[in-house]
C-alpha cells in the first residue's frame, strides 16, 4: 500500500511540475508576441492624397484626439461565442493587442468548456504567420492550426479590424486601398496565398459599419473551405481617446443561411507607445 502511495503522489507532483513549466512557456510564448506586435514604430503617415477620401476621413476622425501613433492598441471585450448555427452562446472575456506598423495582432480568450474547465484561445496573426490554439488550464494544448491558409484568413481578420486601430490606416505601408462605389472601400495585404482582400463599408455619417469577404478560408473537420464572411460594426464612441465601435459581430455566410459566431463590446483600448 505504501509503494501505490508513493507511485501516486510522484505522479502527481510530475503531473503539476509539467503543467507549471507548460503554463509559464505558454505565457511567455504570449508575451512575446504581444512584444513583436509593439515593437515596431510607426513611420511617417502616407499622403491622405494616397488614400480613399472616406478612409483619409474616417482615420481624421477616429484619431482626433491622440496626435502621436502608438506603435499597437490593446483592448478588451466582453463578448460571447458559439460554436455552431445551432449551438449555444458561451461568454468570453478577452483582450487584444494589434499592431499599428506593420499588419498583425493577438487575440486571447478566456472561457469555460462545458461550463467548467477554464480554457484559452489564441488567435493570432505575428510575423506574417496565423497562430490559432487552444489550450486547457492555461498548459495543455487540444486544438491547433497551422498552414497558409489560416495566415491568410488570419490576415484578413487584420484588415477587417482596422476599425479599432485607426493609425494603422495611416501607417501601415502594406496596406493597399481601392474605392469600389456604393461606399464600399476595398483594403488588401500581401500573403504566401495571393493578396488577401476585405471591403469596408462607409455609412452616411463616414462610419465603417460593415466588412465582407468573399473567401475567407474556414475550417470544416478537416477541409479548408472559402467561405464569404461578414461583419458589422455600431455604437461609435470615444474609447481610449479614439472614436471607434463599441459593438461588433462577425459571421459566416453558409449555404445554409448566415451563422453569427462572435458579438461582443470593447470595454477598453489603450495605445501602446
Amino acid at each position: 500500500m505504501t509503494y501505490w502511495l508513493m507511485s501516486i503522489s510522484g505522479f502527481l507532483v510530475a503531473l503539476a511540475i509539467a503543467h507549471i513549466v507548460s503554463a509559464r512557456r505558454w505565457r511567455a510564448r504570449i508575451e512575446a508576441a504581444r512584444k513583436r506586435l509593439a515593437g515596431t514604430p510607426p513611420g511617417a503617415p502616407v499622403s491622405e492624397g494616397e488614400l480613399p477620401a472616406p478612409v483619409a476621413e474616417f482615420a481624421r476622425r477616429a484619431i482626433a484626439g491622440v496626435h502621436v501613433a502608438p506603435r499597437a492598441v490593446t483592448l478588451t471585450q466582453r463578448a460571447e461565442m458559439r460554436l455552431s448555427p445551432a449551438g449555444r452562446w458561451f461568454p468570453v472575456a478577452a483582450s487584444q493587442t494589434i499592431s499599428i506598423a506593420e499588419p498583425g495582432f493577438l487575440w486571447l480568450a478566456r472561457a469555460r468548456l462545458l461550463g467548467v474547465l477554464p480554457m484559452e484561445v489564441i488567435d493570432a496573426f505575428v510575423g506574417g504567420e496565423g497562430w490559432l490554439e487552444v489550450r486547457l488550464f492555461g498548459s495543455l494544448p487540444i486544438a491547433r492550426a497551422h498552414g497558409n491558409d489560416l495566415d491568410r484568413g488570419e490576415l484578413m481578420r487584420y484588415l477587417a479590424e482596422l476599425v479599432w486601430a485607426p493609425h494603422a490606416m495611416l501607417h501601415n505601408a502594406a496596406l493597399g486601398w481601392k474605392p469600389l462605389g456604393g461606399g464600399w472601400v476595398q483594403v488588401a495585404a500581401p500573403s504566401r496565398q495571393g493578396p488577401a482582400p476585405v471591403r469596408l463599408l462607409f455609412d452616411e455619417a463616414g462610419d465603417i459599419s460593415r466588412i465582407a469577404a468573399d473567401d475567407r478560408p474556414r475550417t470544416a473537420g478537416r477541409a479548408v473551405i472559402p467561405t464569404p464572411w461578414r461583419g458589422r460594426f455600431s455604437g461609435y464612441r470615444d474609447i481610449g481617446g479614439l472614436r471607434v465601435p463599441a459593438h461588433g459581430e462577425v459571421s459566416w455566410m453558409l449555404p445554409e443561411g448566415e451563422f453569427t459566431y462572435w458579438r461582443g463590446e470593447i470595454t477598453a483600448l489603450k495605445g501602446e507607445y
